[in-house]
């Protein structure tokens, strides 16, 4: 059991999937929305694109392993995943730099030439500012 579960107010009461997937997928929706307009713009090359739960298992690692599939829907956003994956292939000139951080090991993973996550570490209780550079620009 997760604490998400008691202390979102989203998830009281609910089926914990099927509030997950209903919150991801409107999440990708509106991320979507806005890098299809900014993506629009023919002077975008580069943008970063900064959210609380990775995008795919490879960037979501617990000891250094992504997790089963039973963990990775609470740990890893399939929605978010899908729709960065079709914004990189269809914008193909702009690339897109990800930064996440929920699942507290720090990962670097190249989906495509295009798109990489880089995913910061941190213990509860102790937060920390990691440092980033870009690694496709």
């Amino acid at each position: 059991i997760l604490n998400d579960w008691n202390y979102i107010a989203e998830y009281r009461g609910k089926d914990e999937r099927k509030c997950s997937a209903e919150i991801a997928d409107a999440r990708a929706l509106i991320l979507e929305a806005k890098l299809r307009k900014l993506c629009a713009d023919p002077t975008t090359h580069n943008v970063i694109v900064i959210t609380h739960v990775p995008p795919f298992p490879e960037a979501a690692l617990h000891m250094g392993r992504p997790g089963d599939d039973y963990a990775q829907p609470w740990f890893t956003s399939r929605g978010i995943g899908d729709t960065l994956e079709q914004m990189a292939k269809e914008f193909f000139w702009v690339k897109f730099e990800v930064l996440c951080g929920h699942t507290h090991s720090r990962a670097h993973y190249k989906h495509d030439d295009n798109l990489v996550v880089t995913t910061g570490e941190a213990q509860y209780g102790d937060p920390r500012i990691v440092p980033w550079k870009p690694t496709l620009w």
